[in-house]
């Protein structure tokens, strides 16, 4: 198990030394400005997609996830 979450942690760091924080910084402000967000996908995105949703409900943004 804890080679797996060592795996996880290597990714996960990968994706955020990737990310550039003005891109998610535009990300967010068009999350904010949105009237509506969609998610969808199916397997494993589709859980991810769910998974967003649910955060994104925590907020005070209308959403629609099929």
């Amino acid at each position: 198990m804890k080679n797996n979450l060592k795996k996880i942690l290597t990714e996960i760091e990968v994706v955020l030394s990737d990310t550039e924080e003005k891109e998610v910084k535009k990300l967010i402000k068009a999350i904010l400005k949105a009237e509506k967000i969609i998610t969808i996908g199916a397997g494993r995105v589709g859980m991810m997609a769910r998974g967003f949703a649910m955060r994104l409900i925590q907020l005070p943004i209308l959403l629609y996830r099929p």
